[in-house]
């Protein structure tokens, strides 16, 4: 049998890691905030929000390895290898970020993801299927069956890490028959 571990993952979850790429306040100048009174501290709270929303961030506080062991929050699960399912229009990112923290205990996974998506490496352990948002279409259900793939052949040695983001319902589709 195998054992299903389930954690919410939360943004108010405190570390003291240095971002992996910060979000600069110059990101958001443009010619109105150059010249109003208000401009320079209206690009850091916006750099602010936008670091403290990024995905990548948020895996970097909450995912860690040490050897075997990996530690989601406050759980700590001695681990052989990780499959990553990613699903969502931060999928790209949030799969880089948990590829560069896990390292050689990721072995397969699946991420799925809004076409506009190009920008964001490529793990090679990693299947990337590109699907349709906001309204699904075929390569959506494609994606799922992929999903469907990778997890049936995981063993109850291997831990599934289920990234979701905003997105999802459009961008895996699996009808019943």
């Amino acid at each position: 049998s195998v054992s299903i571990h389930t954690k919410l993952l939360s943004a108010s979850y405190q570390s003291h890691r240095e971002p992996v790429m910060p979000i600069h306040p110059h990101m958001f100048h443009t010619q109105s905030t150059r010249h109003h009174p208000a401009g320079a501290p209206l690009t850091q709270m916006l750099a602010a929000a936008t670091h403290a929303a990024d995905p990548g961030q948020q895996l970097a506080r909450l995912l860690h390895r040490d050897g075997p062991q990996l530690r989601i929050a406050d759980e700590c699960l001695s681990v052989r290898s990780v499959v990553i399912i990613a699903v969502g229009k931060a999928a790209p990112r949030m799969a880089a970020s948990a590829c560069a923290i896990l390292g050689d205990l990721v072995t397969t996974g699946v991420v799925v993801y809004k076409d506009e998506d190009i920008s964001t490496p490529r793990h090679p352990q990693l299947a990337y299927y590109a699907a349709g948002h906001p309204v699904p279409d075929e390569r959506s259900q494609i994606a799922a069956l992929a999903v469907r793939h990778c997890v049936s052949q995981t063993t109850p040695d291997q831990c599934i890490l289920v990234l979701l983001s905003g997105g999802g319902s459009a961008l895996l589709v699996d009808p019943a028959p």
